[in-house]
């Protein structure tokens, strides 16, 4: 894909929470940005937070402007006097309506108990405000770079249904690739800056592989270079991604975000570079699932690995998409369909939604769910 070659350093952040955050209090370490703005629902909270960011980066010497605007993406208004105000080169999207850390939460038996469903049910949490978002920035007109953080594998899809499409996702499958990376250093006995990892895989193997060490009923395709050489991985490859599930196990939760984070950053330092840099990301373009790509401001392009095309990718994590929960997204429509059995899953514990979720109904099927959730928890409080 094609950007504009222009710089792309002035950044919005849409959905000012732990990993918007997260991100903001890394970009003002860089002194190539040029501006960060920061956004939330209410003003007084806005200004707090924008104070933080300018204070905080003055202490690391950021020299660029910090501000914060007022947004309510159910309030398209808001958002689009936002994008006016800031004129952003570059849009990160953290938004969600409830992040998927809430289930973390729950007592440990019932949070295993519900993510036996996988991550697809939980669409609209996240397809609403991406949704309102990238309309926004159609009306706009500006063009900017749209990032998306919101389960980006499935998101995209369904925006590209749309012609919404973000311009590309960050995190999930980038996230595993440290720990293949050194797992893989350890396992084969070599240097770990001498590798190089290509990894194509949708969220249910970022998910599953640190837990359980394997692809489980996904499949993924995983290339290692050795200083620029394909290594032949036989027995190997078992034991690397055993290794992620064992001597590479990390913190999760929020504190787990700053792994998240990084892999946002390793995405926006590409499209601000003049030279393609080797990244991860899901959805590039629109695409179901993970991949390797090769990024710079210029644009980027999949950098896949050797023996597979785009067909082959897109079908390895169109495996992974129905592994993750959803049995079909259609292409004309956008429309999603869930598994039955996942939502029966989520169906013993609180009232679930079964008919196929429509862009159209995003938010409506977002507040159906969080309100649902939301009684569980206080049930399970009070017990």
């Amino acid at each position: 894909m094609q950007l504009s070659p222009t710089s792309h350093n002035r950044v919005l952040i849409v959905g000012y929470g732990d990993l918007g955050k997260k991100i903001a209090n890394a970009l003002v370490l860089d002194q190539r940005f040029e501006a960060i703005g920061v956004t939330g629902r209410g003003a007084e909270q806005v200004e707090r937070d924008a104070n933080l960011l300018r204070f905080t980066g003055m202490n690391h010497g950021f020299h660029g402007e910090v501000s914060g605007y007022v947004v309510d993406l159910q309030e398209p208004a808001s958002t689009l006097a936002a994008l006016n105000a800031f004129e952003p080169s570059m849009v990160i999207n953290c938004a969600t309506v409830q992040s998927w850390r809430r289930l973390t939460e729950l007592s440990p038996a019932l949070f295993r108990e519900l993510d036996e469903a996988q991550f697809g049910p939980w669409l609209p949490m996240h397809l609403a405000p991406a949704q309102a978002l990238s309309q926004a920035i159609r009306a706009y007109g500006g063009a900017p770079v749209l990032i998306n953080c919101a389960f980006p594998d499935a998101v995209g899809p369904v925006l590209t249904a749309l012609g919404l499409a973000p311009t590309i996702g960050a995190g999930n499958v980038a996230n595993v690739v440290p720990a293949i990376t050194w797992s893989a250093a350890r396992v084969l006995g070599l240097p770990v800056e001498e590798l190089e990892v290509r990894l194509v895989a949708q969220h249910y193997y970022s998910h599953r592989l640190p837990r359980s060490g394997d692809a489980g009923d996904s499949r993924a395709e995983l290339e290692i270079r050795h200083r620029g050489r394909v290594l032949g991985l036989g027995e190997e490859l078992a034991a690397i991604q055993h290794g992620v599930s064992t001597f590479c196990r990390r913190t999760g939760g929020i504190d787990g975000q700053a792994l998240t984070a990084s892999s946002v950053l390793t995405v926006v330092r590409a499209l601000i570079s003049d030279r393609p840099t080797l990244v991860h990301a899901p959805a590039p373009d629109g695409l179901p699932g993970g991949y390797p790509v090769l990024a710079s401001r210029a644009g980027f392009e999949l950098s896949l690995p050797a023996g597979i095309d785009e067909s082959d990718a897109v079908l390895i994590n169109t495996i992974g998409q129905y592994a993750d929960g959803i049995a079909d997204i259609d292409p004309h429509t956008g429309t999603a369909t869930i598994r039955a059995d996942k939502l029966a899953i989520l169906e013993r514990h609180f009232p679930v939604n079964h008919d196929p979720i429509e862009p159209t109904r995003a938010w409506q099927r977002a507040h159906e769910m969080h309100e649902a959730f939301g009684t569980l928890q206080l049930a399970r409080s009070a017990a």
